[in-house]
């Protein structure tokens, strides 16, 4: 807890930012893929899962999207915290160099 509340404060609204934009960016980069490269109805079909009920349903694109987008937290995290840490170090050293 302690790590957590001094890295809050140290990197703050940075973070923030940075984990919203790869977040955004993540799950715009998801659903396309989805959208155009995935086959769900095909897979299902595969599968012998649901496909009567599921298919042609108008969320489904948004369900699997959704599925991918969580499936690739860990990634989306570390970005997150590589990103944060290059962004505020190089900054920092920016504004030392001004001085």
């Amino acid at each position: 807890a302690v790590v957590s509340t001094q890295s809050t404060g140290e990197y703050g609204i940075v973070g923030s930012i940075v984990y919203l934009t790869n977040s955004i960016v993540m799950f715009g980069t998801c659903y396309l893929v989805v959208t155009k490269f995935g086959d769900i109805e095909g897979v299902l079909e595969r599968l012998q899962q649901g496909t009567d009920i599921l298919a042609g349903a108008p969320g489904l694109n948004f369900i699997v999207t959704l599925g991918l987008y969580k499936t690739l937290f860990p990634f989306r995290i570390s970005l997150t915290g590589v990103g944060t840490w290059s962004i505020v170090r190089y900054y920092r050293c920016r504004k030392q160099k001004k001085l």
